[in-house]
């Protein structure tokens, strides 16, 4: 008996209940996570956004106007891509975007047809599975074009030759992909094009209540998702290898071996459509392109549903996937998205196998599964459950043993053929083709991973990762998920629990049973990547059906009740209540930046450039960089691990065993800056922010004042991130100091009218005694205070200092302000370094660099709030010391 065809003469208060309580569980975890958000007003705005939007499709729903709410939204998503195409400046991206995803369909659909299984299939799961194929074939030509010059030099052939990670070869080669592929893609079209166009005029005359939530539900969260993906990256992960190496390899045409950090030996397919996005337009084309696999994995998260149970639980399932939070990596040049679309489409296609009996789904099967592990190990996962499931249907059909030899060959022979390719390049490299694994059996010249639970016991893993997973996920999603404060996951690891056995039904479906059954296998296999929610997402997807099943049997048990009425309108408030807190967990993942959702570039409010500025502190440090002589350095970077947007090697404190070499071979600074000049580094960052967050891991004679002060300078100081220049020679004396910029710096000038000469005021500061030298010094708070302006260039280091005392024996905070202005006298900038000033005279200062376009800097001397304070003696100058 089907669950689907469970008939209930009453509600079902237990299933009702628990389902109330997981959902009521996760919408309190939520609003406790948008709670820690930094205070800002955009906090608010987009609260009110949601609201308002989830709000009126609610009533638009409860008024019945079905067909006004998908035209609306219709008009909404059709506007919006319009603007992107034209106005936004990302229209070439989306047109690249565009191209590629025919492409990858194409290139799969000619493999169906040469294989004649294409039909085989209805055209939703063709669309699907030819996609994903062709994914993995563009995969696989970036890293054929990449490595070529890596096989070349172990052949001792010229690798100027085969260096052709270049615009021109990948374009030729795309062009002829395009050429083979678009005959089937014509084919397969003309087959679709009837049935497409039955459905959606169903949709647009007379659309479902069913079909106008869903539109509106995967409207509001496509267009969040968009946002993200037509915004240059800013992610952690991404900056430290994920697009920071294909940056490398498209600047070196090749694949490059990069020893630090090891991240860049994992850096494998998913890394390898990045580094083919960024040949062919840039950013923010790889942002789409792993937005693309978010998009199949819920194409197969549907389909797998619907052939597991009906249409609805298969809807159900995709909107349960899209409206996670999580769903967000999706939008970003993460590859797990990656790993599970070619993770989950092998067991679909192995499930498909059982179906059909056609041998050869299990060669492509193995294929994806391969390509799953050749994008991250975790993948791995995915393909131990197709082999049992192959194994399980094999014994219960009764195959003979050669039988069942086969179809195992069928599926191990791909998987493993899909995964050599980066086995050969790491045994090159590293000599470990299974890097950073076995590194007991082979070496590991870099940290490997030697067993795969860590230093927990198994037994200790079964515990805390796998009963209670579904509790800590949900309640201490923080720790699942570091990139937000909780939620990530919203409800879906409590709603998939079988709670479906609480309808009572003696014989509840065996299909739901069977899924169970794979689930809790799935989760038992995946114990050694439990620490993190994202590493499980090839499994998720298979939650997300569970919890449609539990969904459909609540939806049967409301809709045969006597009180279906108010259980139904009960129902639709808590789960818009508990779609809305989704949506503001997912607000989250934006906490860096003030507007929560970088809008401005993806509309083209704002330069890429302007929001990289604003959003990554280390950026303008890196582009300081790249303008001195051809840019290309060697940093070493203390409390910051960004390696893109520079042609600069970054070597990092966290990763870099040749700076701790260094570190624990010199005795004295003087050894230190010779060790680094003999490893050829030239500069060094600092971020201050970084090292506070983390200060047992950065303390290092590195940023010690004794050696900054006689081997470093000072060059470039923004947003508490520092730039010095190296000098190794022990000859070498500080920066000279500069000329003050100020005049009447000591408040000693007056006016005939009384006022200091060169000095502008606001209200009524005083001067006069007790003065720090001379005569006369001034007394002033935040509402009466004086300044000054002077001319500035852009992009210079500039030195603001003071004596201060406090009138009020208790101390007083004080500022350290300057006010960057352009040609016009805009305000661009504010530079502010907050002090306590306490009853005796005491030294402050700041350097920070100008911005780019700044003319005028307005130094302000003032405090912090009301209370007052004396200042003397100010000095505004270029260059990092004052006199």
């Amino acid at each position: 008996m089907d669950m689907t065809d469970q008939r209930a003469a009453v509600s079902h208060p237990g299933l009702l209940a628990a389902l109330f309580v997981c959902c009521a569980a996760a919408i309190g975890v939520g609003i406790a996570a948008y709670a820690m958000l930094p205070a800002n007003i955009s906090n608010w705005v987009w609260l009110g956004i949601y609201i308002f939007l989830i709000a009126a499709v609610v009533v638009f729903l409860l008024k019945r106007q079905y067909r006004l709410l998908v035209r609306i939204f219709i008009a909404i998503n059709l506007a919006g891509t319009g603007y992107l195409l034209v106005f936004s400046g990302n229209g070439p991206a989306l047109f690249a975007w565009t191209w590629l995803g025919a492409l990858s369909l194409g290139i799969g659909m000619t493999f169906l047809e040469w294989l004649k299984i294409n039909n085989r299939l209805e055209s939703t799961d063709q669309i699907l599975v030819g996609s994903t194929l062709g994914l993995c074939a563009l995969a696989l030509l970036a890293y054929l074009l990449g490595s070529a010059g890596t096989f070349a030099s172990t052949m001792n052939l010229p690798v100027r030759f085969f260096r052709w990670l270049d615009p021109l070869p990948v374009f030729a080669a795309l062009l002829l992909l395009s050429g083979l592929a678009v005959p089937a893609l014509l084919r397969s079209f003309r087959d679709w094009q009837h049935p497409l166009k039955v459905n959606l005029q169903n949709w647009w005359k007379d659309p479902s209540p069913a079909a106008a939530l869903l539109t509106a539900l995967f409207s509001l969260c496509l267009w969040g998702l968009m946002i993200w993906a037509l915004s240059p990256t800013i992610r952690y992960d991404s900056l430290v290898y994920h697009l920071a190496a294909p940056e490398k390899y498209v600047e070196n045409r090749a694949l490059l071996e990069i020893t630090e950090p090891m991240h860049y030996y994992m850096s494998h397919y998913g890394e390898m459509l990045f580094t083919l996005a960024m040949v062919v337009a840039g950013q923010p084309l790889p942002n789409l392109i792993h937005l693309l696999s978010g998009f199949l994995l819920a194409g197969f998260t549907l389909r797998f549903g619907v052939r597991l149970g009906n249409r609805r639980v298969g809807w159900i399932a995709a909107a349960l996937l899209v409206s996670m939070p999580i769903y967000y990596d999706a939008a970003t040049a993460h590859n797990d998205f990656f790993v599970a679309l070619f993770g989950f489409a092998a067991l679909y296609l192995v499930f498909h196998w059982t179906q059909s009996g056609v041998s050869r789904w299990l060669w492509i099967a193995g294929i994806m599964a391969g390509f799953s592990i050749g994008v991250k190990v975790n993948g791995a996962v995915t393909a131990v459950i197709g082999f049992l499931a192959i194994l399980a249907f094999g014994i219960y059909k009764r195959m003979t043993i050669g039988q069942g030899i086969k179809h195992i060959l069928l599926f191990a022979i791909p998987v493993g053929v899909a995964y050599l390719p980066w086995a050969l390049l790491n045994a090159i490299w590293i000599h470990n083709p299974f890097y950073p694994f076995l590194c007991s059996i082979f070496p590991c010249p870099l940290s490997g991973i030697d067993t795969p639970l860590g230093n927990n016991s198994f037994i200790g893993k079964l515990v805390s990762d796998y009963l209670l997973l579904f509790w800590n996920t949900t309640f201490y999603g923080q720790k699942y998920y570091i990139e937000n404060f909780g939620g990530a996951a919203g409800g879906i690891f409590l709603f998939s629990l079988p709670w479906f056995l609480l309808t009572g039904e003696r014989k509840p479906s065996r299909r739901a049973i069977l899924l169970t059954i794979l689930t809790s296998a799935s989760i038992l296999l995946s114990l050694p990547f439990t620490s993190r929610t994202r590493y499980i997402l090839p499994i998720i997807p298979l939650l997300c059906i569970l919890s449609a099943f539990n969904f459909e049997a609540a939806w049967q048990a409301i809709n045969q009740s006597r009180l279906r009425r108010g259980l139904g309108i009960t129902a639709a408030l808590t789960l818009a209540l508990y779609f809305l807190i989704t949506r503001l967990v997912f607000t989250t993942s934006g906490w860096q930046i003030a507007e929560r959702y970088p809008y401005k570039v993806a509309l083209g409010l704002e330069t890429p450039t302007a929001f990289l500025s604003q959003s990554l502190p280390v950026y303008d440090a890196l582009q300081y960089l790249n303008k001195i002589g051809d840019g290309r350095h060697k940093v070493v970077s203390v409390g910051n691990e960004t390696r893109m947007y520079t042609y600069s090697e970054i070597h990092t404190v966290y990763y870099s065993s040749e700076i701790h070499r260094i570190i624990n071979a010199a005795r004295s600074p003087a050894d230190l800056a010779q060790g680094l000049k003999d490893a050829s580094y030239t500069y060094l960052i600092e971020d201050r922010i970084g090292i506070r967050d983390h200060p047992a891991a950065y303390d290092l004679p590195l940023t010690k004042p004794e050696f900054l002060n006689a081997y470093a300078r000072l060059i470039f100081s923004r947003k508490d991130i520092l730039v010095y220049q190296l000098f190794p020679d022990t000859t070498a004396k500080p920066a000279t100091p500069g000329e003050n910029l100020l005049v009447n710096p000591g408040f000693e000038s007056f006016l005939p009218e009384g006022m200091a000469a060169g000095w502008m005021i606001y209200q009524n500061p005083q001067f006069g005694t007790p003065a720090h030298s001379g005569k006369s010094a001034v007394l002033v708070s935040d509402v009466a205070y004086v300044y000054q302006r002077q001319p500035v260039k852009g992009n210079t280091l500039y030195t603001l200092g003071h004596w201060s005392r406090a009138e009020n024996p208790a101390g007083v905070n004080i500022r350290l302000q300057i006010t960057w202005l352009d040609r016009t006298s805009r305000p661009l900038e504010v530079t502010i370094k907050k002090a306590k000033a306490t009853s005796t005279w005491a030294w402050n200062q700041l350097s920070f660099s100008a911005p780019e376009n700044a003319v005028i800097a307005q130094v302000n001397i003032t405090t912090d709030d009301t209370q007052t304070a004396w200042f003397d003696d100010i000095c505004f100058t270029e260059g990092p010391t004052c006199k």
